[in-house]
């Protein structure tokens, strides 16, 4: 069971009020800087910090008090960046408890500890370890090992190291997603529930990105399949590809060949139907028949043309004149 100090500091933590018996003081303010019980008194941070730091610390304070909390921790995290003050790691921790993110809120307790120096008495020490204690049932622990070295480890989108990890994810209870990246594999992704307080294993496998995808071309039974000259096959086919156009050719005796570019893209099936025209039948001597029956119609037209001027009526045209004379014709004076 956890003693009267640590129970009343873990109320006042649980309850974001943070209150002077276990933070010291500026407590009256959400947003004010504080230490543990036990730590040397030191000037408010309103009256030690200067310039942009001060502005960030003093914005800070408004946005939690108007329930902005994850604007506040941006503004605390910055006048922290510049003053390296760890009392600026506290208003960082209340506002991560008020958006429920005890991971971070350990993490934060973790570098207060790691930074605090001899401004720390063992008691502060003491208590700041119950506080991890109180808030583990909230965590779960989160062995992962991947395959690949220098792979970039997200967890909700936030980058949380790369491969190998030195230490287990620390990770909020409840359903959380893992993403494991590596230029040139493909994306590991996995999302589970995790339950606080427990600790799991999860084994991340990189898998080389290869840029392929699958080409399918059906045709008649007995048709020739080639794709980039390669004879894969008779009527039908199917297989992986590298990503990009490849040069497909259709085939049979008789038929007039097919042939056309397709384009394999990734991880996609793609479909090629083929049905074969047969040639043109052959006439006498090869000629195609097409040929001789345009021919053969020239040629009756030439006949009949032939023929009608080899077997028409002669044309003798008018009759030659009777040689003669027309005479004398005497006409009567009268009637």
């Amino acid at each position: 069971m956890l003693s009267l100090k640590v129970t009343r500091s873990l109320g006042c933590f649980l309850s974001l009020t943070l209150g002077a018996a276990q933070v010291g003081a500026q407590a009256s303010s959400p947003g004010a800087a504080t230490a543990p019980t036990n730590a040397a008194p030191s000037a408010p941070l309103a009256d030690t910090l200067t310039g942009e730091a001060k502005d960030s610390y003093e914005a800070g304070k408004l946005l939690y008090g108007d329930g902005d909390y994850a604007g506040a921790e941006l503004k605390f995290q910055r006048a922290y960046e510049l003053s390296h003050d760890p009392r600026l790691l506290w208003n960082m921790l209340v506002a991560e408890k008020n958006l429920r993110r005890y991971a971070h809120v350990e993490e934060l307790i973790h570098r207060y500890l790691d930074t605090g120096g001899a401004a720390l008495t063992e008691a502060d020490r003491a208590e700041a370890q119950s506080l991890l204690d109180a808030i583990g049932p909230f965590i779960a622990s989160v062995t992962l090992n991947a395959n690949q070295p220098d792979a970039r480890v997200l967890v909700d989108d936030v980058e949380a190291g790369r491969t190998p990890l030195s230490k287990p994810l620390r990770v909020d209870m409840g359903p959380r997603k893992l993403r494991v990246v590596k230029p040139g594999f493909k994306e590991f992704a996995l999302t589970q529930t995790f339950s606080g307080g427990t600790t799991t294993a999860v084994d991340a496998v990189l898998v080389p990105e290869v840029h392929e995808g699958r080409l399918r071309v059906s045709a008649g039974p007995v048709d020739a399949i080639r794709v980039d000259q390669r004879l894969l096959g008779f009527g039908e086919w199917e297989g992986k590809l590298p990503s990009g156009p490849h040069a497909v050719e259709v085939s049979a005796d008789g038929k007039e060949t097919w042939r056309s570019d397709s384009l394999v893209t990734d991880d996609q099936l793609t479909t090629v139907l083929v049905s074969l025209q047969d040639k043109p039948k052959a006439g006498p001597a090869g000629v195609p028949t097409w040929v001789w029956i345009a021919g053969g119609s020239l040629l009756a037209a030439g006949l009949g043309t032939g023929a009608y001027f080899l077997f028409r009526p002669e044309d003798k045209g008018p009759p030659a004149p009777t040689p003669g004379s027309l005479g004398t014709v005497e006409l009567p004076f009268g009637r």
